[in-house]
């Protein structure tokens, strides 16, 4: 990227090539992996633990070679293959997780009464209803079941909202990378990456490889990826509409913004990324 000026100043050189070894590409070159590359900037974007430890300083070491292994192995498959790609996803999952530490939500929701627990979540809460074909003799009887049974209640509310007949006892709330939810999703999911997650929805929260996986195939699945390299969305406004397909009601954004400003520009320190558009 920058040899040609430096040899425009030094006409003593006795040749005009040069040649380096990239680290990255050695590791892989020998395990028979391909270091994956930007196809915009043509940086490599194999993902060190070095930076992600930067990015990601309260992450266990499990996690951060789990993830540098998955941006060798996975990344091409899933069609994660440019700088602005990574970064957002870096942010987007940062948030999710609770900067890498937690991959199961919670919904422990013990400060909401029983209408402001309803109004926040009216669609799964009646869905649970409708699974369990409950009916009431009026809304405010609801809303006393809703008092009674979900507050301050993670796992009754957990198979209520986000149960499945097909596997009793078990619920499908978010986990992993960036919060896979509902059974058909993990269903389809399942499918797709090989892992049995429909009936073991636990492997999304407790397995560094699922856990990365899952966020993974998410990213393809819901094509976030073109959003991402869009050169339209740049700054806060394109982290919004890269926020979109994961949580449509754009919760956590200023967080989401600012993870993605601090890890471009950590990003673009380490990798020399030319994709600095952000």
């Amino acid at each position: 990227m920058w040899w040609e000026a430096v040899k425009a100043n030094l006409p003593s050189l006795p040749d005009s090539d040069v040649f380096h070894i990239h680290p990255g590409a050695l590791v892989g070159n020998f395990s028979g992996a391909t270091t994956p590359t930007c196809k915009q900037c043509e940086a490599s974007i194999a993902l060190t633990k070095a930076f992600l430890a930067k990015i990601s300083p309260d992450a266990s070491g499990n996690f951060l070679d789990e993830f540098s292994s998955a941006s060798i192995k996975l990344f091409d498959k899933y069609g994660i293959n440019t700088c602005q790609q990574i970064k957002h996803l870096l942010a987007q999952a940062k948030h999710e997780t609770k900067r890498f530490k937690a991959f199961r939500e919670s919904l422990y929701y013990a400060s909401y009464t029983g209408q402001s627990l309803y109004n926040m979540a009216p669609t799964v809460i009646n869905n649970g209803f409708s699974r369990k074909n409950m009916t009431f003799p009026s809304p405010a009887a609801k809303i006393a079941w809703i008092q009674s049974h979900l507050i301050a209640n993670d796992p009754a509310y957990g198979e209520h909202c986000f149960g499945s007949n097909d596997q009793p006892g078990k619920d499908f709330r978010g986990r992993g990378l960036l919060h896979l939810t509902h059974y058909e999703t993990y269903k389809k999911c399942a499918s797709e990456i090989g892992y049995p997650i429909d009936s073991q929805p636990e492997l999304v929260e407790n397995n560094p490889r699922v856990i990365i996986e899952t966020g993974l195939w998410f990213w393809r699945d819901r094509r976030i990826g073109a959003i991402a390299d869009n050169p339209l969305n740049t700054g806060d406004e394109g982290v919004k509409k890269v926020t979109r397909p994961i949580n449509s009601g754009y919760k956590g954004l200023t967080e989401r913004q600012q993870f993605k400003r601090e890890i471009s520009i950590i990003f673009n320190k380490y990798f020399s990324s030319g994709c600095t558009n952000d």
